[in-house]
């Protein structure tokens, strides 16, 4: 028996060399197969660099033929307008030739009935010709008779002449005597009378005297004042040319600020456009992740069956071992029963038999042991397969949602940064409505020292109107005057005087008209100038209008950009809960591959201990528990490593909790910034309802202002029915004096002085009629003196609300521009993030690509490994007990390391990567926050550049507006010094409040 062992013992190492030899044969072929394998990616890895870069090639001429399809259609809608005119002018051409035909023939038939008429009418002038001759020849033969019997006549008077002499010449002689009585008594009558007229007429020459040195007094007087209203004319006329330059430098400012709106309105809707991108993005990303976390759910349920059934085998493969022991502990008697057996020479027969069947019994429970552990190996390495895999999928998961976070929070930034630029840009439509408001003080500072201006010219022009009436009053008394003299100027010299006083009164009545023709121009002028102010009023109060619907039109933009925030917000705060809740999914995962680990430590010790003690059945029983304690060992080291790893994860945990709890003091901060963007649009709402209170009282000023400029015509239209009585009293002057060179007989006299008498009664009517008016102008001008002390009353308030309202809104531009730029910055970084997934998503279409082929590649290593396997399984099938088991089980104990290697390997490389990806997020956080300081101090410049700016615009526009005054001043110095006290103290006092800026940089 010793010896057949012996046999079948060198016929096993024969053939364990031989499998030796074809292992190591295997092991070179292999080798050869993973040096292909390796050139092979090596060739895949330059085709994905050939494709890469012919995908960027491919992209480069994408879009140039996406922009010469751009310019095709530009060019084609180009052609299309063309065409469309040319067809235009083509119809507009053939309308005109078809008019011109028209036209045409309208005048060749109107030439035709023209030239009929020409013929028709020569035709007519030769007969009235004709006819003219022919009477021409009559009255020759009439005018014949005529010297014919007028000769006749002649004779027959001479005739009749010679008797009539002698009567005629006796009765002028009676006539003649008893004339000369007559004329004889009324000289005498006349020379009484004449020397009355020589008093009054010494009288009227000293009154004359007088009031002509009255006259050139007032005259003078008023040349002062003609004087002093053209310069204020043309002060006020040079404020008019300033403040026009300022409106035409405003409408400049205000298209300049249109067409910025314009570009802001776009660039919103962009960044709307990329923000629904996003959220679509963000809902797909968000199924994905529910259908991955549904999958995740049954791969978990399904390892914890697998790990239920693999406990189960567990406990069944510990059974086993037990009855092998005791199995073990037989056999151990029974070698020694059988060593005495030998010793002694007895009792051999009835053990060998014995031992023969528990050697066939061990055979066969080796055997189905062999079996079964090559079924479990292969459910095992599947197994572990299919959970390396997941752990990939898993991997790649968390590394797609956190860069979906990353690409969420650089949104986030753009978003900032895009406020930051429209807060800036509300900065400086701020800075243009402080500009516009500060003008628009000037103006009405302008408007009310014009309005005292021209309330001191009504007065001088009703004061004139005084002087004129009395002089139309000492005018009315002179003619009465001269009425009273008698109609008895018989001598030429006396009468040539009164001629003469006529004409002087004639001279100064045409004086006085001429002066009131004067001071309607200038009337005229002051209503054109304040018509103009008016005009200039009413454009300011447009721009104020436009202005106002600018602000409203921001504010609407700032709510919706504000909206838009809040709503990444709560996408960042959903996707931050997620990262959280795949984060601890992630470390159950962890946890249950470390469990699974050690379930596969402890299978690999259990098929450790069963080759051992298949191969040292009978040898090394006590090297069994040795091995046991070395195992205990290692599974102390793997606890000792596993509670490492643990407080590695527990620290990583804490850095994204710090992490987290950054974010949320992000959020906290975003929260206050909203917050206060809501106040201030409180307070923007309350200042645009005070500029539309102050819009209606500058609208009652003008309705005001329209009522003084109706009465101001009213006393215009007064103004010239008086200058028309004068003249109607100039024609009467005229009148009289014709009248004087008449009186000689008393009839007429007496209607003269009925005349004068009926003349006199217009006069006293018309001084009446002008007391009134005069009367009702004074209590015009008082009520609204009031009203506009009322008016300026209420302006001064609503301008010191107004400085105070404009500097909460410069600090709400302010903050506009910063969130302006906080959401440029977010467009351009998901414009980033765009071009970077298209980028991701080539790359991932392309190693699906190549890992399809090396999938296909491996199918097919796979099948030929498998046919190598089946012809492997068949020669250990032939090979026989122990050498067949121990070569098994050597080969299932390295294969089984390096599946323990490998899985360790990727879970250090895991713990790599993530320490790594925790670092890098660690530093771009840093960055942030460094981008962020940098941010702050560049603003902080500049609102201290823009505060110096502001000072000096502040200081060149104070020394601009005392240039102004020192100019004003002067003139008004020229014209009258008291006027000057007055106009430059409401200046001052109208300037003091409405400079918003002086409080602030106080």
């Amino acid at each position: 028996m010793m010896e057949e062992l012996c046999r079948e013992l060198d016929d096993v190492k024969f053939a364990f060399e031989k499998l030796k030899s074809e292992h190591r044969e295997k092991i070179e072929y292999s080798e050869s197969l993973k040096k292909s394998h390796n050139e092979q990616v090596v060739r895949i890895k330059g085709a994905e660099l050939l494709l890469e870069k012919q995908g960027c090639e491919l992209n480069g001429k994408s879009e140039e033929i996406f922009s010469i399809k751009q310019m095709y259609e530009d060019l084609k809608s180009k052609f299309q307008v063309k065409e469309s005119a040319l067809r235009l002018l083509c119809a507009s051409s053939d309308k005109l030739r078809a008019d011109s035909n028209e036209r045409t023939k309208k005048f060749e038939a109107e030439n035709r009935e023209l030239g009929v008429a020409l013929d028709e009418a020569n035709s007519k002038t030769r007969d009235q010709e004709k006819r003219i001759c022919s009477l021409k020849d009559e009255i020759e033969g009439l005018r014949r008779l005529l010297s014919v019997s007028q000769k006749k006549c002649v004779e027959v008077e001479q005739k009749v002449k010679g008797s009539k002499e002698l009567r005629r010449r006796d009765n002028l002689v009676g006539t003649l005597e008893d004339e000369n009585a007559k004329i004889k008594d009324e000289f005498k009558w006349k020379k009484e009378q004449f020397r009355h007229l020589e008093e009054a007429h010494k009288k009227v020459q000293g009154e004359f005297r007088s009031s002509q040195m009255e006259w050139e007094k007032e005259r003078s007087k008023l040349v002062d004042e003609i004087c002093s209203l053209q310069t204020n004319l043309d002060s006020q006329m040079r404020l008019f040319e300033s403040v026009q330059s300022q409106l035409q430098r405003c409408n400049q400012a205000l298209s300049r600020e249109e067409s910025r709106r314009k570009l802001l309105e776009v660039q919103i809707s962009e960044s709307k456009t990329c923000y629904e991108n996003a959220c679509l993005e963000y809902q797909e990303a968000k199924c994905e992740i529910e259908s991955l976390t549904g999958h995740r759910d049954q791969e978990i349920s399904a390892l914890r069956n697998l790990l239920s059934s693999k406990e189960t085998l567990f406990k069944e493969m510990e059974f086993r071992r037990g009855d092998l022991e005791q199995e073990n502990q037989e056999l151990q008697k029974s070698l020694k029963v059988f060593q005495e057996a030998q010793i002694q020479d007895a009792g051999a027969a009835s053990s060998l038999p014995k031992l023969r069947s528990k050697l066939r019994n061990l055979k066969k429970v080796h055997k189905d042991c062999s079996l079964n552990f090559k079924a479990r190996e292969a459910e095992w390495n599947v197994q572990a397969e299919q959970m390396a895999g997941d752990l990939v999928g898993c991997r790649f998961k968390l590394d797609c949602a956190n860069e979906k976070v990353n690409e969420l929070e650089m949104e986030l930034e753009e978003c900032y940064s895009s406020l930051l630029q429209l807060k800036m840009e509300n900065e400086e439509t701020f800075v243009m409505l402080m500009v516009f408001k500060l003008g628009f003080s000037d103006m009405r500072s302008k408007l009310s020292n014009y309005e005292v201006e021209r309330e001191e010219h009504l007065a001088i022009l009703m004061e004139q109107f005084d002087q004129k009436n009395i002089a139309l009053v000492k005018a009315h008394d002179e003619i009465e005057r001269e009425r009273n003299v008698p109609a008895s100027l018989v001598k030429d010299g006396e009468y040539i005087l009164l001629l003469v006083e006529v004409e002087s009164y004639k001279e100064m009545l045409e004086e006085s008209y001429a002066e009131q023709l004067v001071l309607k121009e200038q009337a005229l002028k002051v209503e054109i100038v304040s018509s103009k102010l008016s005009n200039a009023k009413i454009k300011l109060e447009e721009q104020i209008v436009l202005l106002t619907e600018h602000l409203e039109q921001k504010n609407i933009h700032l709510v919706e950009a504000r909206n838009e925030i809040e709503r990444e917000r709560d996408l960042y705060s959903k996707l931050s809960n997620s990262k959280v809740e795949v984060d601890e999914q992630v470390a159950l995962l962890m946890e249950q591959l470390e469990q699974k680990n050690i379930h596969l430590v402890e299978a690999r010790n259990e098929i450790e201990r069963e080759r051992l003690f298949c191969s040292e059945l009978t040898m090394r029983w006590n090297e069994v528990e040795g091995q046991v304690a070395f195992l205990v060992e290692q599974l102390v080291l793997k606890n000792i490593d596993l509670v490492e790893a643990h407080n590695e994860m527990e620290r990583e945990g804490d850095l994204c909790s710090t992490l987290s709890n950054s974010k949320v003091e992000v959020a906290e901060q975003v929260t206050l910034l909203m917050e206060q963007l809501e106040q201030k649009n409180i307070d923007l709402v309350e200042a645009l309802n005070e500029i539309d209170r102050e819009r209606v009282i500058c609208s009652e000023l003008s309705n005001s202002k329209d009522k003084v400029e109706k009465q101001v015509a009213l006393l215009t239209k007064q103004l010239e029915q008086k200058s028309i009585d004068l003249v109607e009293a100039r024609n009467e002057n005229e009148r009289e004096r014709d009248v004087s060179t008449s009186l000689v007989k008393d009839e007429a006299y007496i209607l003269v002085q009925i005349e004068l008498e009926w003349y006199k009664k217009i006069l006293e009517e018309s001084y009446a009629e002008q007391l009134e008016v005069k009367e009702q102008a004074l209590n015009i001008e008082n009520g609204l003196k009031e009203d506009l002390t009322n008016v300026c009353d209420a302006l001064d308030k609503t301008n010191y609300e107004l400085a105070e309202k404009t500097d909460e809104v410069t600090e709400f531009a302010i903050e506009l521009e910063n969130w302006k730029h906080i959401a440029e910055s977010l467009k351009s970084s998901l414009d980033e993030n765009q071009r970077m997934r298209r980028e991701m998503e080539d790359s991932l279409f392309a190693q699906i690509e190549t890992e399809q082929a090396l999938k296909q590649e491996n199918e097919s290593l796979i099948c030929f490994l498998k046919e190598k396997d089946r012809i492997v399984m068949d020669l250990q099938l032939k090979i026989v007990t122990l050498v067949e088991r121990d070569d098994n089980l050597s080969r299932e104990i390295i294969g089984l390391e390096q599946e323990i290697m490998r899985v360790e390997l990727e879970a250090a490389i895991v713990g790599h990567i993530e320490k790594e990806n925790l670092l890098k997020d660690i530093g771009r956080y840093q960055d942030q926050i460094s981008e962020f300081i940098r941010e702050d101090t560049y603003l902080m410049r500049r609102l201290g550049m823009i505060e110096e700016r502001t000072i000096e615009w502040e200081n060149a526009w104070k020394m601009n507006l005392e240039e102004n005054d020192e100019l004003y001043d002067s003139d008004l110095e020229n014209a009258k010094p008291h006027l000057l006290c007055s106009s430059t103290k409401r200046v001052d006092l109208n300037l003091d409040p409405r400079s918003p800026l002086k409080e602030r940089n106080q």
